[in-house]
């Protein structure tokens, strides 16, 4: 049977185009809710493989994801972010001192990512200055006063 969550639509070669099984555990052994975080993604679906009136998907490779207990949900994957651009997202930098400031709090849903908010499922946060986004190829970039805080 197929679950809750599996759109039928959009399958392409670049995404959307495999299964979640909802059952990680990390190296901690915290099982991740259902809908909120897993590396158990199997891109194996092709849309001409699926019967919609029976319900039934076809693989167009052999399972080889091991044994899955019976009512496990699974989902159709699909691309999506797993970070947030939380300060500048295409805008360009230019030449002047500009003050950015970013809040990324509480939890967005799976189907609507923003990003002021962490991904579901999110545990652990890791910080990456991404600066790919100038006016000019000599353009330089300081950072200066950086704060990173927890809010409560």
């Amino acid at each position: 049977m197929i679950s809750h969550g599996f759109e039928y639509t959009n399958i392409n070669p670049n995404g959307n185009n495999g299964i979640i099984v909802w059952n990680y555990k990390d190296s901690t052994g915290y099982q991740y809710p259902e809908e909120t975080y897993s590396r158990n993604v199997y891109n194996i679906i092709q849309e001409d493989n699926i019967d919609k009136n029976n319900n039934v998907i076809m693989l167009k490779t052999p399972w080889n994801g091991g044994k899955i207990e019976k009512k496990t949900r699974v989902s159709q994957s699909r691309i999506g972010a797993t970070y947030n651009y939380g300060v500048l997202g295409k805008e360009t930098i230019g030449s002047q001192w500009q003050v950015y400031t970013n809040i990324i709090t509480g939890e967005s849903v799976r189907e609507q990512p923003s990003t002021k908010q962490f991904r579901p499922g999110t545990k652990y946060v890791r910080f990456l200055l991404l600066m790919n986004w100038q006016d000019s190829s000599n353009t330089t970039i300081d950072v200066k006063d950086m704060i990173f805080s927890e809010i409560n």
